[in-house]
């Protein structure tokens, strides 16, 4: 029926709108983007090139796992503009089906084509027993009850042929239905699966070239928003478009031939309806991605913040990340009031325009039965005026739901578009291809570069290598040095073929490396990057990546010659430990020495160490350094390295400046030719030698020295027992970081116990429009009652004899519906208007709270498991979504289901109440079969939906990080995975199929035994107790079909529970009291400490992570720093240096002990008034994806930073000039977490950052780690310049670097092992005299080479 139809389709509309925010926290990959056609890699493509290009061209190895020529400045990139067009026919989505699944499609549309014939025959059979009916009670001579016969009576055996008919119409819908539906689903859910692991496979084999092109990155929302567009055309949708057009034509067609005069009137109203569908559905559609696109936006923000929350709350950017996210939220929220507006303005149309359609049909068609009295040709009677009525209402419902369902069918098309460019693309570097040359035996690892020129092919208008000529012999040692963005980087991405060259060639063991078998020539190389990537899984399983089908014994000899071995042991799970995204459970050194063991596992014939141990202490580094020269031995090696004493015993040295090879040699042919590569020592030497050289000259004795470090190293000084050489880095090594994977999984819990109450309360800030609301869908849930009694006196009137009676019935009922269908369409549009806005705006005020609450959170709570980013962000978008099916935009329904079953109930029990307690019995059953079609056909499988997201973590993490995968030739092992976690859903989904089938087939045959049951016996009490058959109809309609509608209004209670259960997760944050608050009402010093000087103290200090409380970091930790002094800690990796510097910021209080700031207790102070006294610049800069300007300016969120300071401070650390020399200068954007700028450069704005906030205290935590040896000077003069006048800690590494502090404490195990001076350390015999003679005596080995 129209009303079933009108209802569906509302609450269709309110499903679509809610489930926008689903991949919204996804906003790293949110827009379309269509695959480039395949290009020849041998030759440089050509494109332009926009401002705010990748910032450093020639050295995008050098950067995290991203695209290394991406647009900048919002601009679109080249890749945009020559996208790929490809339309996508509906029948090729079945590519990959077999013969026995084409056969299943095939009968599946068969079948559902003679469902179509269905309502046709049924309405026939309606109309003989509604004639049945008139004629029998239009008898003035029948005798009630009928005098007794044997047999049945021939009323009786009409009404029981009308039964039959009835009911041999619904057992085949229920068999059919579930056939086509089940068999539909089947096949699609086989396509889908195929698709999307085919999909994934053809990813996995895109050359590197191709992902900088797609700088949108956008697979994610492919792989789960468009293959869900794509399964969806291909389920039971299409077989239902095939049942509606079948069922408009035979019931159009019934229709004339019953009367033509009636169908054309009554038809004149279809193309009106049509037009007001599109409108509603093209306004849904444009309006609803326009909202998806704004909230993708604030999740890209959301997620960015939270990511770097540490960052945020150092610098006290909370307020200004809030109008950040507060801006983008504005506007999907006036985007989706205008969508409300219009769809409101829709559906009131529509329900006006179809009610319309019954008013003018109860007129007319009275007027043709008694002109068919008056002629006598008896064309028109009760019988034809009822089924062209319901026929050409029927074939309305079914155009209108065809379209939605070629709406579905297209879009899988659509989706289709940018999904199989890329499954017709055949990459031309593939790791998975079995072509090329597999050399058997072990390669000698010889390599050689012959006159290469290189271009990269997102940006061919710059050249990267210049005619550059290298030569490794086997086993031979090569170094690559030259300052950042020189092309070294450059070099290893080529040899690993992630790109090819313009011209010139490069061979591995003699053979054009373009010639060898991509995966073979990966296989024999074992690569260590400057910012080693870890993946989400365990420490053995990142080990593992690096050979497959690697044992357990393997990868502990692995960790054990990279020393990881010992501190691995010493976590809870040891080798089952979880690393945590990008690694984040580790510290630097601990990722690197990781890397190290994944590349030494698969035992390559050829290392290549991108600055390999640039993230280590000097201990650490000393230690590693002597596993990398004892596992390149025998092997052929090539390093790239800033610290130029890592490479002085290379056989060769390549000087690299600007693309060119400018020099080459050893390192002392180098130095004695006085050229570019002494330039560099001599830089490196004043940064680190000068001020060291009084305390070297003290000790003198070189050997004297070495021996000694030695002893230190590898015995315990006291007993002279032997140790490991790791335990100075490795003995607490895991104290320093909190693991959040060992925090109870309080997620599981996802209590639902939130308060019904509590969540009205919520809700109440909108209790204007939830009055209308309510007031509007009890009208509307009372208009199907007055329908069912208007339609039993519409039928009664036609026994009437008098025709004039007859034409006044049909012209009182015509303006009672036209009365209806006005105040129908107002009640339409007001409730479906403010149903949205009342959602809209209870969701903008939950996404605001939710995301301020975050942000005024401590950091311990981010360190828990059931914090992490991603499942906040969901939080952020899909359950600030999903709360409203608790509240007001569900409840309309609910109250409209409740008036339709009231009012029905009551008026046919009021009419005919021994009729109404036999059909009563069919009521819940209808009610049930309603609410199952909804919740089986429109909700969502939970199974799925965790399946698909896991399985898309763990594509996007791959395709994240696609050179590490591509030089693990992990591409394999990560499409096992992925088909894993699609597993689960997929044998969920084969078995969802029947489930599917028999509710369809249920809800479309069911109805249909209970009406006629229903007619059954309301013509027996016809017969029997001369009921009126006007009551007969009020009753069936009214009880059958009404509530089968109200059914269809609460078919969305599934979404209550889903909104109760996102409530109580919603509020159990809100609920979440910090530890440590901005706004603490305990703060006894609010502002003002008098004159900052900058003093920290820390008093017996105690302390442990939540997450870890058997394992103390800090232990009586006594450290006291004095205004103006410059402090530094140094000490082995984990012993508590990064977790001063975090109780400094108060990220963290102790758990014993205290923390002043002035000698102030930090817990009495204001939180942001502390933070803005300091500034902080961390070993792994932290950037925001804006500009240069933006992100400098972020060191002062309290007002608004001048130009002129920003520029200072970027002068102040040598990045003026680079700046300016790009396209957009200042304004140009750096990308996620800085992606678009290389180590050296993301630091030194880092710096510069720190520098304009002006503070009072300055924490350096190895501030110049990432810098090369020229920069390093430049930047350790710009931070001694800023350390002038005020107070400042530094945590460092390299000693060089701290001489001239006024105090240095040195720390071990959480600690203070020593203090004071550097000459007072050296004169000490510990841990910091042992660091300087092995420091020193390598930098005097340097020297003097």
């Amino acid at each position: 029926m129209p009303t079933l139809n009108s209802i569906r389709k509302e609450e269709d509309g309110d499903e679509e709108s809610d489930t926008r925010g689903l991949l919204a926290s996804e906003a790293e990959i949110s827009e379309n983007c269509v695959p480039e056609t395949s290009e020849n890699t041998y030759t440089t493509t050509v494109s332009s090139t926009t401002s705010g290009d990748r910032l450093k061209p020639s050295e995008p190895g050098e950067t995290p796992e991203t695209n290394p020529f991406s647009q900048s400045n919002g601009s679109s990139s080249d890749a945009e503009s020559e996208e790929e067009k490809v339309n996508v026919s509906y029948f090729s989505l079945y590519r990959y089906s077999n013969k026995c699944e084409k056969f299943l499609v095939l009968l599946g549309l068969v079948v559902a084509t003679l469902t179509g014939v269905v309502p046709a025959w049924a309405n026939y059979t309606f109309g003989q027993f509604t004639k049945t009916m008139v004629d029998y009670a239009s008898n003035t001579s029948r005798q009630c009850p009928p005098p007794k016969t044997e047999g049945t009576t021939p009323f009786m055996k009409e009404v029981e042929k009308f039964v039959i008919y009835q009911s041999s119409l619904g057992a085949f819908e229920l068999v059919a239905g579930y056939l086509f539906v089940m068999l539909l689903n089947y096949v699609a859910e086989k396509q889908s699966y195929k698709i999307r692991k085919e999909y994934f496979r053809k990813l996995m084999q895109q050359d590197i070239s191709w992902f900088d092109k797609n700088a949108k990155r956008d697979f994610s929302s492919r792989m789960v928003d468009d293959m869900l567009k794509i399964q969806n055309a291909m389920s039971e949708k299409i077989g239902m478009f095939v049942s509606s057009i079948v069922n408009c034509v035979f019931l159009t067609g019934l229709s004339f031939a019953l009367g033509w005069k009636l169908t054309l009137a009554l038809m004149v109203f279809i193309p009106l309806l049509g037009v007001l569908s599109g409108f509603e559905a093209n306004v849904q559609s444009t309006m609803t991605s326009k909202e998806q696109a704004a909230y993708a936006e604030a999740g890209a923000v959301a997620e960015e913040v939270l990511t770097n929350i540490r960052t945020v709350h150092a610098f006290n950017g909370q307020t200004k990340e809030m109008e950040r996210y507060n801006a983008k939220i504005t506007h999907a929220k006036k985007v989706a009031y205008k969508r409300h507006i219009l769809t409101g303005l829709g559906n009131g149309l529509i329900w006006t325009v179809s009610l319309c359609n019954f008013a003018y049909a109860f007129w007319y068609g009275a007027v043709l039965v008694v002109y068919s009295r008056e002629t006598g040709d008896g064309l028109y009677g009760p019988d034809n005026i009822l089924v062209i009525l319901f026929s050409v209402m029927m074939t309305g419902f079914y155009f209108g739901a065809s379209s939605d369902y070629i709406e579905a069918v297209s879009g899988g098309s659509g989706a289709a578009e940018g999904i199989f460019p890329v499954l017709d693309r055949n990459s031309e570097i593939n790791s998975l291809s079995e072509e090329g040359i597999v050399p058997t035996g072990r390669s000698s690892g010889e390599i050689s570069f012959k006159n290469i020129r290189f271009s990269y092919p997102s940006r061919p208008g710059i050249t990267v290598l210049e005619n550059v000529s290298i030569r490794v012999k086997a086993g031979e040692t090569v170094a690559l040095v030259g300052a950042s963005g020189c092309g070294k980087s450059t070099c290893v991405q080529l040899l690993q073929r992630l790109y090819d060259p313009s011209e010139g060639e490069i061979t591995f063991d003699g053979v054009d490396i373009r010639l060898l078998n991509v995966k073979w020539l990966r296989s024999q190389l074992g690569v260590v990057g400057q910012e080693p990537i870890l993946f989400n899984t365990t420490i053995a399983e990142n080990i593992s990546f690096g050979l497959k089908g690697v044992s357990r014994e393997e990868i502990e000899a692995s960790a054990k010659q990279a020393y990881a071995h010992n501190f691995i042991m010493q976590l809870p799970q040891g080798y089952d430990t979880l690393v945590g995204e990008r690694g984040a459970s580790l510290s630097g050194g601990q990722k690197q020495r990781v890397a190290i063991a994944r590349a030494l596992v698969r035992n390559p014939s050829a290392l290549l160490l991108d600055e390999a141990t640039s993230a280590l202490d000097f201990q650490s580094e000393s230690i590693v350094q002597a596993a990398l020269e004892r596992a390149s031995q025998g092997r052929s090696t090539i390093i790239i390295a800033h610290r130029l004493s890592t490479i002085k015993a290379a056989d060769k040295i390549y000087v690299v400046d600007k693309g060119l090879i400018v020099e080459q040699g050893t390192h002392a042919e180098l130095m004695e030719m006085r050229g570019r590569y002494y330039q560099l020592v001599l830089s490196q030497e004043e940064s680190e030698m000068l001020r060291g050289d009084e305390e070297v000259e003290k000790s003198g004795e070189e050997e004297q020295q070495e021996d000694f470090v030695q002893e230190y190293m590898y015995n315990e000084p006291a007993t002279g027992r032997i140790t490991s050489r790791t335990r100075l880095i490795s003995q607490t090594s895991v104290d320093d970081f909190p693991l959040a994977v060992e925090g109870k999984d309080d997620d599981k819990k996802d209590s639902d116990s939130v308060s019904f109450f509590r969540l009205w309360r919520a809700n109440l800030q909108e209790w204007p429009y939830l009055l209308v609301v309510i007031l509007c869908s009890v009208v509307k849930g009372l208009q199907l009652p007055a329908y069912a009694y208007i339609f039993g006196d519409f039928i009664q009137s036609f026994t009437i004899k008098d025709d004039v009676e007859v034409i006044n019935h049909g012209k009182f009922y015509c303006f009672a519906y036209l009365g209806i269908a006005v105040g129908m369409g107002i009640c339409g549009f007001l409730q479906k208007m403010l149903v949205g806005f009342s959602g809209e705006c209870f969701t903008y005020r939950i996404r605001q709270q939710l995301f301020s609450c975050l942000l005024e959170q401590d950091i311990s709570f981010f360190d828990a498991q059931q914090n992490t980013v991603g499942k906040l962000t969901a939080r952020l978008s899909t359950d600030a979504s999903s709360i409203r099916g608790a509240t007001g935009s569900r409840m309309a329904g609910v109250l409209q289901a409740f008036a339709i079953v009231i009012g029905a109930g009551l008026m046919s029990f009021y009419y005919l109440p021994n009729m109404a307690a036999v059909t009563i019995v069919f009521v819940p059953v209808m009610i049930y079969i309603s609410f199952m079609e909804g919740k089986v056909m429109n909700s969502d499988n939970v199974i799925e939906r965790d399946s698909i997201e896991a399985s898309c973590n763990i594509a996007v993490e791959a395709l994240n990080n696609i050179r590490t995968v591509a030089s693990l030739c992990a591409e394999e092992q990560f499409m096992d995975m992925y088909e894993e976690a699609l597993a689960a859903s997929h044998r969920v989904n084969l078995k969802r199929a029947h489930v599917r089938g028999i509710v369809y087939g249920v809800i479309s045959g069911g109805p249909m035994f209970c009406y006629c049951t229903s007619l059954w016996y309301g013509g027996y009490l016809v017969e029997q107790s001369c009921a009126s058959i006007g009551s007969v109809f009020k009753v069936a309609e009214a009880l059958i079909y009404c509530t089968m509608s109200g059914g269809a209004a609460i078919s969305y209670a599934p979404a209550y529970d889903k909104g109760k259960i996102a409530a109580a997760r919603i509020f159990e944050l809100f609920d979440a009291t910090p530890l440590i608050s901005r706004f603490s009402q305990h703060v006894a010093v609010f502002n003002s400490l008098g004159t900052v000087k900058g003093q920290v103290d820390f008093e017996n200090v105690n302390f442990n992570y939540k997450n870890r409380p058997s394992v103390k970091v800090l232990k009586s930790l006594n450290l006291n720093v004095k205004p103006g002094e410059s402090v530094a800690i140094c000490g082995p990796s984990g012993s508590g240096k990064s977790t001063c510097a975090a109780l400094i910021f108060r990220f963290y209080d102790p758990t014993t002990g205290q923390v002043k700031f002035d000698g102030v207790d930090l817990k009495r102070l204001n939180l942001d008034y502390v933070r803005q006294q300091i500034g902080l610049v961390s070993q792994e800069p932290i950037l925001f994806d804006c500009s240069i300007k933006d992100n400098i300016a972020y060191g002062n969120n309290e007002r608004n930073v001048e130009m002129d300071e920003i520029i200072n401070a970027a002068i102040a650390t040598n990045m003026h000039n680079f700046i300016t020399s790009l396209p957009a200068g200042y304004e140009t954007r750096v990308g996620l977490l800085g992606n678009q700028l290389s180590g050296g450069q993301k630091q030194r704005i880092a710096i510069a950052r720190a520098i304009l906030r002006q503070p009072k205290l300055l924490v350096l935590d190895e501030a110049t780690s990432a810098l090369d040896s020229q920069s390093e000077v430049a930047v350790q003069a710009a931070l001694d310049s800023a350390k002038t006048g005020r107070t400042s800690v530094t945590i460092a590494h390299r000693l060089s670097s701290i001489l001239n502090s006024d105090k240095i404490f040195v720390m071990k195990g959480g600690r203070i092992e020593a203090c004071g001076t550097h000459s007072d350390l050296i004169q000490m015999e510990g841990i910091y005299q042992a660091m300087w003679k092995a420091q020193s005596s390598q930098q005097q080995s340097d020297s003097s080479s």
